[in-house]
């Protein structure tokens, strides 16, 4: 039998790493699929046609952005060595 102490629980609503994580993983696919959105709204024209939505896709995007910013602040707080999380590649910020 170990010695070991059990592993620290989070408190309630706290989140862990690994929630960080898997949030940012969510956020990256959303942002992939978004940006390929926002590219057939471009090569359709319809960025002109339908500005009202296309403009609020990109204040979508940048809500994305921001809500990603924060879960890196808090995953460095958490794990310094994963902070230098590498940003997505062909994504306009």
């Amino acid at each position: 039998m170990s010695n070991r102490p059990p592993p620290e629980q989070p408190s309630p609503g706290v989140l862990r790493i690994a929630d960080h994580q898997h949030i940012l993983a969510e956020l990256d696919a959303l942002l992939v699929q978004l940006t390929h959105l926002m590219q057939r709204f471009e090569s359709t024209g319809r960025n002109l046609t339908m500005k009202a939505d296309y403009l609020e896709l990109h204040n979508l995007q940048a809500r994305i952005l921001d809500q990603r910013q924060q879960h890196l602040g808090l995953l460095a707080r958490l794990d310094s060595s994963l902070a230098a999380r590498p940003a997505l590649s062909g994504i306009r910020h």
